[in-house]
Order: structure tokens, then sequence, then C-alpha cells
């Protein structure tokens, strides 16, 4: 996720952001505040072991482009992206295989995809997939299930209490329950599952559902940085999203990060 910050996973003192949020109010009302900060990112927390005091750490780690679809090649791929405009990833072969297909090369070298260590990748995400050919893209690279927007689309039409949150798509707690049936569904059929999931709230224009209470973080400074205020809540809604993984461990599946 290229919206999400290192010094924001979790929410950590003594950084930039913090700073910037502390200092926008006034000094008697920093405990406060600094209390209802300490609530953004309580999931981050308990996944990253660290409260407050630093996220998940990879030597030499960056984000691999400043194009989304290109670092969802990199990620799922090992190939550095392109050096040319937009995504031409999705329509040239890498050089090196892609995690879906080593995948599907394990299900061959041990008989076929019936048997019952067939590892069966899927896709997930809320939004939009057919933004500069990522459709093609994940197909190409061996995603046996896809589910994206135009499936929610199907389903927003008999559940009016479906919003979508941008100009791309709804929030990814639409996804919950077509994550939770897709694992059922693999464990019933013994099947070994990856699952990949892309994440978009935090995207430009940084807007939750309705229903989802949001926090007022920045003080004096507040309208002139009204966006920054959206983009944090969005963390914390995506925080709180992060209550999925109770849903995994529910269904007795390990995962990882």
């Amino acid at each position: 996720m290229e919206s999400m910050r290192e010094e924001l996973f979790p929410i950590q003192q003594g950084t930039d952001i913090h700073r910037f949020i502390m200092d926008s109010h006034e000094k008697s009302l920093r405990d406060e505040v600094n209390a209802r900060v300490s609530r953004m990112t309580p999931n981050a927390e308990k996944i990253t072991g660290k409260p407050g005091f630093g996220g998940i750490n990879v030597i030499g780690g960056l984000t691999s482009s400043s194009v989304s679809t290109k670092s969802l090649a990199t990620a799922h791929c090992g190939a550095w992206p392109m050096a040319v405009n937009m995504f031409e990833e999705a329509v040239v072969e890498s050089y090196q295989p892609c995690i879906p297909q080593v995948l599907e090369l394990f299900n061959t070298l041990k008989g076929g995809n019936n048997t019952k260590d067939a590892k069966y990748p899927a896709f997930f995400q809320a939004v939009t997939d057919t933004y500069d050919r990522q459709d093609i893209f994940d197909s190409k690279i061996g995603f046996k299930y896809i589910f994206t927007k135009g499936k929610l689309d199907k389903e927003a039409h008999d559940k009016p209490e479906m919003e979508k949150i941008n100009y791309f798509g709804y929030p990814e707690t639409d996804l919950k329950e077509h994550i939770k049936k897709f694992i059922t569904n693999g464990l019933a059929n013994n099947q070994r599952l990856f699952i990949s999931h892309f994440t978009s709230t935090t995207y430009h224009p940084w807007d939750i559902p309705t229903w989802f209470e949001t926090e007022k973080y920045m003080g004096k400074e507040g309208k002139r940085h009204q966006d920054f205020n959206k983009y944090l809540n969005t963390v914390r809604f995506i925080d709180a999203w992060g209550h999925w993984v109770t849903t995994f461990l529910g269904l007795g599946l390990s995962f990882g990060f």
C-alpha cells in the first residue's frame, strides 16, 4: 500500500506525523488528543507487536513504484517495474514466474489440480480492476478466482444498503462475506488457498462509509488540513478492517503478511 506509511502502521509517537497532529492543537488539549490518536491503529499494534514504537521493517525495502498497478506486479512477480508510463506489464511477459504461476507449477508436479494438496490462488479488491488493464494482468499471471467491483455491482442491485465510497468502488468491508465463503469452500474441498487483497480506501479521495464514525484528529489547522484528517480516518477504517484476520483464525487458518 503506497498510501500507508510505516509510522502509521501503527501510529507512532515522536514521528513527524504524530508531531504534526499534536502541533495543530493547543497545549492544554494535547493529552486528550494523544489519547484519541493512540486508538487509531489497535490492530496494527497487534500485528506488529510494537505498540506505538515502530512498524514492520524490511531493510532496504521501499515502494516499488508510484503507480499501484506496477507495485502489484512487483509484489506478485518479483520483477522490478518497467520504466515506462502506464501498466505495460499487463501485456508483456515477466522474466520470471509470478506467485500464482509458481503455485500452478506445484499443482502440475503433484499430479494436477484435483489433488488434496492443490493450491488455489484468489484475488480480491473492492474497487474496479479495469483501470489500465489490471484485469488482464490478474488473469494472465494465474489467479483462478478474481472478485472485484464488477461482482459487487451485481450484488448491490439487491442490497441497497451497499454504497460506493469513491469514484472507483466500494469499501473493503463489502468483501468480508465473500472472502469467508471462499475460505470455507476451499477448506471443504481440501484446497490450499493463496489469497491476495488490494487495499484501496486509503487512496484519494479518502472517503469512508457513512456508517463509520469519523474522528477529528487535526486541531486549529483542521480546515487547512481537511484532506489530511480524512486520510487519517481512512487509516483508522482500514485498521478496523483488520478484524478480518479473526475470521481466518476462526476458520482454523494461519496467515502471513
